[in-house]
């Protein structure tokens, strides 16, 4: 099993967020991301325009998937999040298609092997043909989870 696995636990995997601009749904994924650390607002704050600013330089979304991702000044230590839209959203995904999981990646500046180990290993998932239709099936944070350490192995 991956030791990616362990940025994406269940309490980390999100169903129903709210759907709406890519802000608001990069700001709620935030939120579940860094539930649990100690990240003053203000920081939070930045880390949110860091990541607001990558998209906007390049759409990280394509093929029903999107990793905004970013590392960071802020943060002392990685954090993920993953959020499911079965029915997907709009995410100005390069090809024009809705997004059906937005895995949201942060680490701190120093750690930049492991930042890029754990998109190669969401890239390598997403390149199965599998993943993205068994996603789209799934309705809880323990399937996501299940799919993951299945998928990610």
């Amino acid at each position: 099993m991956s030791g990616h696995l362990a940025l994406w636990p269940t309490a980390r995997i999100a169903f129903g967020l709210p759907v709406g601009p890519k802000k608001a749904v990069i700001a709620a994924l935030l939120e579940v991301a860094v539930k649990g650390m100690r990240l003053s607002a203000e920081r939070k704050e930045r880390v949110l325009q860091a990541l607001l600013d990558r998209e906007k330089s390049g759409s990280t979304a394509s093929g029903g998937l999107a990793i905004p991702h970013v590392k960071s000044p802020e943060l002392r230590e990685s954090t993920a999040a993953l959020g499911v839209f079965p029915a997907g959203i709009d995410f100005a995904a390069v090809d024009g298609e809705k997004v059906h999981a937005i895995f949201l990646l942060l680490s701190p500046e120093s750690m930049i092997t492991e930042h890029l180990a754990a998109l190669r290993w969401l890239a390598g998932m997403a390149r199965k043909p599998d993943f993205m239709p068994f996603v789209r099936r799934t309705r809880t944070p323990d399937d996501a989870r299940a799919l993951l350490e299945e998928m990610g192995a």
